[in-house]
């Protein structure tokens, strides 16, 4: 491996060189237990190279989560308050619609512009049944605490996908658990702006670079944990 490694990072030196012809080079002369400890040293040293990468892909990845997590934090200005299912009239045929009160819960008042995305989907298969943002520009709007938005969702593509899951039902349905609908919400603020800037929410999911840092982490650990001997490496009879 190291004779491979050589080939590429010292090509001008071993031009025209083979593998094997630069492996022998390297254990000309020496005893069996020198070839192993010049084995050894080498795989000690690609783990100190490989755990100097990792960690700085690993430290790289958390402050991207922490500036993520610091935007989520300040777009957090809103709950769901309540959520009800009504029928009402969708080109001449009776439909449910979503109705939701998203209260806003920030301590100053939220001025315009800002915008609010909504994404309801199917739970089994992630389809979109909606996919929708809200702009809120004129000048003059405003939100105090504890004022609400009411946002609404019709939800014929929902029916038509499960018929069985919206047949005799009696309307109003006062906080539904939408999973009982195979239905999943997700609301949020997606952009507002604050001392003149615009702050925008990242479209990265937490959860996954959550599951990259706990894959970088487990390799980095692992690599500390070697201690780059070829028993390791299963080369040697133990």
């Amino acid at each position: 491996m190291k004779a491979m490694i050589l080939k590429w990072d010292e090509s001008n030196k071993y031009k025209g060189k083979s593998f094997n012809d630069i492996a022998l080079e390297l254990v000309d002369g020496l005893s069996y237990s020198s070839v192993t400890d010049l084995a050894e040293d080498f795989f000690q040293e690609r783990n100190k190279k490989e755990a100097e990468k990792l960690s700085t892909e690993i430290n790289k990845l958390k402050k991207k989560r922490a500036a993520i997590l610091s935007i989520q934090k300040q777009l957090n200005l809103f709950k769901i308050e309540s959520l009800e299912l009504n029928e009402t009239d969708w080109f001449g045929e009776m439909s449910p619609r979503l109705e939701i009160e998203y209260k806003y819960i920030g301590k100053a008042d939220l001025k315009s512009p800002f915008e609010i995305s909504i994404e309801l989907k199917e739970i089994n298969t992630k389809h979109a049944i909606s996919i929708q943002s809200h702009g809120y520009e004129k000048e003059d709007y405003v939100l105090k605490t504890g004022e609400s938005v009411y946002p609404t969702i019709i939800l014929e593509e929902a029916k038509e996908r499960n018929p069985h899951i919206w047949k005799n039902l009696k309307y109003p349905i006062k906080n539904p658990k939408l999973s009982d609908y195979n239905l999943d919400l997700k609301i949020y603020v997606s952009s507002i702006y604050a001392n003149g800037k615009k702050i925008i929410m990242p479209k990265i999911d937490i959860k996954d670079m959550e599951t990259e840092l706990k894959n970088l982490q487990s390799e980095y650990n692992k690599i500390l944990k070697s201690e780059g001997t070829l028993d390791e490496l299963e080369l040697t009879d133990k």
